[in-house]
């Protein structure tokens, strides 16, 4: 299986959120490299799988605090999409902990199909509108 690349087609542009994004491809790919061993170590498989899950979590409260500070109108929209990726990772951890052979190169392609839609359907709305928002921060610092 092809691993993710991070180019600037996925950037919102916004540093810290950019960087998070190429961490979440970096999650990925090692989900990949487990799957592609000859000899699978479901442990290892669930230890990357709870990685994600941590930095995941890290990650959403990070961006959902900085869509909330500068009150980015469709914070709840963002959230929910969140909070439905959350829950699908928990899912697959509970699926390969009852069973490693219950994991899938089709949960590879949701995690990297979600990944991917949100950047491009959810983030990408919101990285002009947080330039905007640093940028007139940043001026009216400069005019004090």
């Amino acid at each position: 299986m092809e691993k993710m690349k991070w180019d600037a087609r996925h950037s919102v542009n916004v540093f810290d959120m950019d960087e998070n994004y190429q961490r979440l491809f970096k999650y990925i790919n090692r989900i990949i490299d487990v799957q592609s061993k000859k000899k699978k170590d479901s442990n290892e498989l669930i230890d990357v799988l709870v990685e994600l899950m941590e930095f995941v979590k890290f990650h959403f409260k990070n961006e959902e605090a900085f869509l909330a500070k500068y009150k980015y109108p469709e914070t709840e929209d963002h959230v929910k999409d969140h909070r439905q990726f959350s829950k699908k990772i928990q899912t697959f951890r509970r699926w390969i902990s009852e069973d490693p052979n219950n994991f899938t190169e089709d949960m590879i392609l949701y995690l990297e199909g979600w990944i991917i839609n949100h950047i491009h359907e959810y983030d990408m709305k919101y990285g002009p509108y947080m330039r905007l928002n640093l940028y007139l921060q940043n001026f009216n610092r400069k005019k004090r």
